[in-house]
């Protein structure tokens, strides 16, 4: 079922892109569904929202689903389901990506220190939006409704909504067409029905972690004298992309080498290269899970809590009160004389980050965080998360 783990943040609301400012990418760490789904689910919630005053009634959707109903479930009308026979094309019909992002991208995640998305696609899915209504006057008042909430700025053909559920992307809806459905039989069962045609845009969004924005830096290098450099121009990638480097040499005619200059003192040891400093939103404990709540600061992440689904960061390595640096492992190994794991098993998230590897069925979401290696070593790995 498309829809089902979807419910688990009935906060997140799918809202109408109002004027083109607003259409800006700023994407988020959440993501409780896959591209179509997502879509299909923003329409859901945007035309679950609507509603008519015509001709001194007031009517709106008792039901608009995602998948047909249960035999058991109970008819309720006006209704409506979103549904497709159609194959999804990443891209339109010429295989361009041009409608809402300019192809291959880099945007930094809100409140997620070194993490981007990327944009590689788009998905094109056209849906069929069928309508019940129970008369001629019921489905004229809400065929108006829904032609409405499809052309409803003036800046656009179409909509765009924002699905907060998908990254916060910004999805495009163009409807296409409209059919009215007449049958002897739907006409004896009072049926009045009414089939929309709409296809919506949706950017691929795949997320990253430990990668810079592109940007090119010169690096001199200084040896000793005699010896011939030459500046380096480095792509300042991370771990997702393959490093270019490239030797250039702009000067004609470089002066001599200066004098050697004296051996500067050595500096502190720091973390390992798994780790990132960040600060103590909260007096936080040893070996917990902890999320990002902006560009410093970290907090426990809490399998309790839905809307912290994606938003894992690694596990502290010390303890640390309110406002102090803490380090947090990303990748890499941890070891603790008194742990007792059982080697070979996974380890999860659970409430207020506490490792274990004992699943509780009363979490929003399964996480594994890390993999015991031994009864007292740990290497953590952050995977995807299951929503229940």
């Amino acid at each position: 079922m498309t829809g089902a783990p979807l419910q688990l943040v009935p906060v997140l609301r799918t809202s109408l892109v109002q004027n083109d400012e607003e259409g800006r990418l700023r994407f988020t760490n959440v993501r409780m569904t896959d591209a179509r789904a997502a879509i299909q689910f923003g329409l859901k919630q945007y035309l679950e929202d609507l509603s008519i005053d015509f001709a001194g009634r007031r009517l709106s959707f008792k039901h608009v689903r995602q998948t047909w109903a249960e035999p058991e479930d109970n008819a309720e009308y006006p209704s409506a389901g979103i549904f497709s026979d159609e194959e999804g094309n990443y891209g339109d019909e010429e295989g361009s990506n041009s409608k809402l992002s300019p192809g291959l991208l880099s945007e930094p995640i809100e409140g997620v220190p070194d993490a981007y998305a990327m944009i590689p696609m788009e998905l094109v899915q056209v849906f069929k939006l069928q309508v019940w209504t129970t008369d001629p006057k019921e489905r004229t008042a809400i065929c108006a409704m829904v032609e409405d909430a499809f052309n409803p700025v003036s800046w656009m053909y179409g909509f765009k909504l924002k699905l907060p559920h998908y990254h916060n992307a910004t999805a495009l809806y163009e409807p296409i067409g409209s059919l009215y459905e007449e049958s002897d039989d739907d006409s004896r069962r009072r049926f009045r029905k009414i089939t929309f045609r709409i296809k919506a845009t949706v950017p691929v969004i795949r997320v990253f972690y430990n990668q810079k924005k592109g940007s090119a830096r010169v690096q001199l290098s200084v040896s000793d004298l005699g010896s011939e450099t030459s500046p380096t121009q480095i792509s300042d990638t991370g771990a997702c992309c393959d490093p270019i480097v490239e030797s250039l040499n702009p000067f004609k005619d470089p002066g001599p080498p200066g004098r050697t200059g004296p051996v500067g003192p050595e500096g502190p040891i720091g973390p390992s290269g798994g780790t990132v400093e960040r600060v103590a939103e909260i007096a936080l404990s040893s070996h917990r899970v902890v999320r990002a709540t902006s560009n410093t600061d970290v907090n426990y992440c809490d399998a309790r809590q839905a809307p912290q689904v994606w938003t894992a960061l690694g596990i502290t390595l010390t303890a640390a009160g309110l406002g102090a640096p803490i380090y947090v492992m990303i990748s890499g190994e941890i070891e603790e004389v008194s742990w007792t794991w059982a080697p070979g098993g996974a380890i999860f998230c659970g409430n207020d980050g506490v490792l274990t590897q004992t699943d509780d069925p009363a979490w929003a979401w399964l996480r594994v965080v890390a993999v015991a290696e031994t009864a007292t070593k740990i290497v953590v790995q952050l995977r995807d998360p299951i929503a229940r």
